[in-house]
């Protein structure tokens, strides 16, 4: 192996078959070096009939954070790998009456119930209104953040008495004040139900799709986060494409693009997703001891132990993780459309990451509407093994 000028690895092959000009694909045998190549591989033929392969560095567009959670509570766990993208330090900037968001790259509202018109809660309606008539800071583009947005301010490795995530946010650990212990309002619709949207929870840390759009939730306004932010996680796009109200989610689908494809079939039972850079298996129901739910603690072991195409670094997902297969724009099941996945159920799946304040449950997504809830970890739910792309 050697180093190119600009870093990237070759790998010296040998080979016997037909190299196709102008593309990065071989047909034919390859010899036990290497196996054959998939992007980002690339094929540079030499003067004395061999070949080098290039390996380019992979990266993906929106590489899942870390949840924030530490402490591990059982083998395997969130707290243990403490996978995904690290905060950076110190994760969030004061900016004067704004606070911005150095891992995700968005900008909140310091004290959102310091404005006039939100100290009490409102209507979606008037939640969308508000914040696309809000002139704040010298910014007139503030807007209703939608579900992924909202979720990226939960810690889960922060919490007290039954949850109270929002303690974190008003903790000396960050510049925000005035949060309060009630449900947000997110831009985002439920597709299920075109009069409920989605709301984040800041006294559990759930974000589920439900509550009626008459409900009473709070407001907290966002702007930024556009395509191309320079920051170690931006956001993808939730997948709703929907426009309810001007000023929605699917009105201004803000967030990452998602590569085309999403996924990619590996075609040997796994799964590559292009947008995070993880690697699911495919039909995880056939699995030996995964076709019926099982407790918390199984559910991480199953994951731990098994060793399927070639691999024996399998995992339970974070909470995170998981929620990132999650189209909020479908349901039953809530994944995007085309994906290549089978036997997926409208059912929940474990996430190996526990409520930090309530450590007998954990978190866990249903892939039915996508929404994320705590329950018991002795419940009966189902493991979906994941992984780095290597």
């Amino acid at each position: 192996m050697k180093l190119n000028s600009d870093g990237a690895a070759q790998v010296q092959l040998e080979f016997s078959g037909i190299l196709e000009s102008s593309t990065n694909l071989v047909s034919g045998p390859w010899s036990e070096v290497a196996p054959q190549p998939t992007s980002p591989w690339i094929l540079s033929p030499t003067d004395n009939g061999m070949f080098f392969r290039t390996f380019m560095e992979m990266s993906f567009p929106c590489s899942v954070p870390k949840t924030g959670q530490v402490t591990s509570y059982r083998t395997g766990d969130d707290g243990e790998y403490q996978s995904g993208v690290v905060w950076p330090d110190p994760r969030f900037a004061d900016n004067g009456n704004t606070v911005i968001d150095n891992l995700t790259g968005l900008q909140w509202i310091k004290d959102p119930h310091g404005l006039s018109g939100n100290a009490e809660g409102m209507v979606w309606s008037s939640a969308l209104n508000f914040c696309n008539d809000l002139v704040y800071d010298g910014h007139d583009d503030w807007r209703l953040p939608n579900i992924r947005e909202m979720e990226s301010l939960v810690h889960s490795g922060k919490g007290e008495w039954g949850c109270f995530a929002y303690v974190w946010l008003l903790s000396d650990a960050t510049p925000f004040s005035g949060t309060i212990w009630f449900d947000y309002w997110s831009s985002t619709t439920s597709a299920r139900c075109s009069n409920s949207a989605w709301i984040l929870s800041m006294y559990l840390g759930s974000a589920y799709s439900g509550d009626p759009k008459t409900y009473s939730c709070y407001v907290w306004p966002v702007r930024g986060g556009s395509d191309g932010e320079a920051v170690p996680a931006p956001l993808p796009k939730t997948g709703q494409t929907y426009c309810c109200l001007t000023g929605d989610d699917g009105d201004l689908e803000k967030g990452q693009d998602w590569p085309e494809p999403r996924f990619e079939d590996n075609l040997d039972g796994t799964i590559a997703d292009n947008l995070t850079g993880l690697e699911w298996i495919k039909a995880p129901h056939d699995l030996n001891g995964n076709s019926a739910g099982m407790a918390w603690e199984d559910a991480i072991d199953l994951c731990n132990d098994v060793e399927f195409a070639g691999h024996s670094d399998w995992r339970l997902p974070s909470r995170r993780e998981l929620m990132s297969l999650a189209d909020a724009g479908r349901y039953s099941p809530a994944l995007p459309s085309g994906h290549p996945f089978t036997g997926i159920l409208n059912d929940e799946y474990w996430s190996s990451t526990s409520v930090a304040s309530y450590t007998s449950t954990a978190w866990r997504v249903s892939m039915y509407s996508g929404s994320v809830y705590r329950f018991f970890k002795s419940s009966l739910y189902y493991a979906w093994p994941v992984r780095d792309q290597q």
